[in-house]
């Protein structure tokens, strides 16, 4: 079962992370920006073999296919960014979703 502070910590870095390079973005470091979401890509790259290979969370396999695929673009195309950016965002929700489920979840017997 995955716990609630793993999926506290994995929102909040990952948050941060969109965050951070929306900021640069939108202050016109683009450099800062692309290293943000290249770091954004990476952790949820890592997140999603770990929920997949320890937990059988099936729903992170999508993203394991499709990331190789979205790193060839990112790095070969100018769209390939903005699809990174998008599979980033669909991912955090996915992630913020779960921790809702978890936090739903009853701690113990007596919870029931």
């Amino acid at each position: 079962m995955i716990s609630r502070t793993r999926l506290k910590i994995d929102s909040w870095v990952q948050l941060l992370l969109a965050i951070g390079s929306l900021a640069a973005w939108a202050t016109s470091s683009v450099v800062l920006a692309l290293c943000l979401l290249w770091l954004l890509w990476l952790w949820q790259t890592g997140s999603a073999l770990e929920l997949w290979l320890d937990y059988k969370h099936h729903s992170r396999k999508p993203y394991l296919l499709l990331a190789p695929v979205l790193l060839v673009l990112a790095l070969f195309f100018t769209f390939g960014k903005l699809l990174l950016a998008i599979c980033a965002m669909v991912y955090i929700w996915h992630t913020v979703r779960d921790y809702q489920v978890v936090l739903r979840r009853p701690r113990s017997f007596w919870e029931l």
